[in-house]
């Protein structure tokens, strides 16, 4: 009886598939939970970041880097610096992605796309 009460409490499911299930949905929830997070326009970045956009501000330079698109969030064209993986053949950030994730190769900074 013991054994039907616990399947009862997790929807029939054993304990162990209970909990990978669960383990899963919050994998998922966090990744969707961080997108969402890097991709708020009303979240502070750094001060190295900062430094980059005032000097970019006050040179009223804005580069656009046609048909590239950035690989974290999505934006597309880049306009502003660039960042270009060294090793993987496709792959760019924007500067907002290039400060707040994570990459395991280096980056080639591109200012202008000439």
């Amino acid at each position: 009886m013991i054994k039907h009460q616990m399947k009862e409490k997790h929807g029939g499911l054993p304990r162990k598939a209970f909990k990978k299930l669960i383990k899963k949905e919050l994998e998922k929830q966090k990744t969707q939970t961080l997108n969402e997070l890097m991709n708020c326009p009303d979240i502070q970045i750094d001060s190295e970041q900062s430094d980059i956009n005032d000097h970019a501000k006050a040179s009223n330079e804005k580069h656009i880097h046609k048909n590239v698109a950035c690989d974290g969030c999505g934006v597309s064209p880049i306009v502003g610096i660039r960042y270009k993986c060294s090793v993987l053949k496709n792959f760019d950030f924007c500067a907002n992605c290039e400060a707040r994730r994570d990459h395991d190769h280096p980056f080639l900074k591109i200012v202008r796309p000439e």
